[in-house]
């Protein structure tokens, strides 16, 4: 090998980041985990305090610096959860005071950008391992179609109303199943987003949107909420034939998941 060739590649080893080795990810959860237990309250975010929070840049720059290809199973699964959470949070942060999330669309309106493929969770990029990812590419290209488990659904929020609320601490690999089971029931509990009155189930309109998700592998729609329901209606989904069940699909609210905002 002649010597510009030597230097080209130490060059480029130069330029690649250091890799963060799998055994490590767990505690650096724990800096995320930290900063969500003091800026969220009730599943909403204080992000007018979280603003002044370097631990939030802090946690992003060891994102970027580890491989996910070097993670898998529930490593690799908890890892781009608290990503695409530790993600939204610094986007909303970046632009904040705004009033919903929608505001970000390169259109400004939430329906155009969509058929124009131009949503903000298609248009903005986050860097991973000197990879760019989309939040649409961490749900849809690899958190959806590699794990297949519906309960994701409850555990990343795109900062709005409607959202499952937002955990105060971070998912990691070794609670990450009891993590997903409790993040399930503590959405299916809040009344303003799933409830049943007078024989009817008021479902989120996440469950319309990824029906297919919780209908896979045998279940149905009705037996993966029932799993997670309020025991006050658990026993009419269980007992009651799901055709006979009406269901309809809230109205979704995308004003911000702003705890400032709620306590003004």
């Amino acid at each position: 090998m002649n010597r510009l060739a030597l230097a080209l590649l130490i060059s480029v080893g130069c330029l690649l980041p250091e890799r963060v080795p799998a055994r490590e990810i767990s505690p650096e959860h724990a800096l995320f985990s930290a900063l969500l237990n003091t800026h969220v309250h009730d599943g909403l975010v204080d992000y007018r305090s979280l603003r002044q929070d370097q631990r939030l840049e802090a946690y992003i720059r060891q994102l970027r610096l580890t491989d996910p290809e070097a993670l898998s199973g529930p490593e690799r699964k908890a890892f781009f959860i608290n990503a695409y959470n530790a993600f939204t949070l610094q986007l909303i942060v970046r632009h904040y005071p705004i009033e919903s999330i929608n505001e970000l669309h390169l259109t400004g309106n939430l329906y155009i950008a969509h058929v124009l493929n131009k949503t903000v969770w298609q248009t903005h990029t986050f860097s991973i391992f000197n990879r760019d990812y989309t939040l649409d590419e961490i749900e849809h290209d690899i958190l959806r179609p590699e794990f297949r488990d519906f309960r994701i659904h409850a555990a990343i929020v795109c900062a709005s109303m409607s959202c499952p609320p937002l955990r105060n601490e971070a998912y990691t690999p070794e609670r990450l199943d009891a993590q997903l089971d409790d993040q399930m029931r503590i959405w299916l509990s809040q009344p303003h987003k799933n409830r049943l009155e007078n024989g009817v189930l008021y479902l989120s309109a996440i469950f319309d949107w990824f029906r297919a998700d919780f209908e896979q592998d045998g279940h149905t729609l009705m037996s993966s909420i029932a799993t997670y329901a309020p025991e006050t209606w658990r026993s009419v989904i269980t007992q009651t034939e799901s055709t006979e069940i009406e269901i309809e699909f809230l109205d979704f609210d995308w004003s911000l998941n702003d705890w400032s905002a709620s306590n003004r």
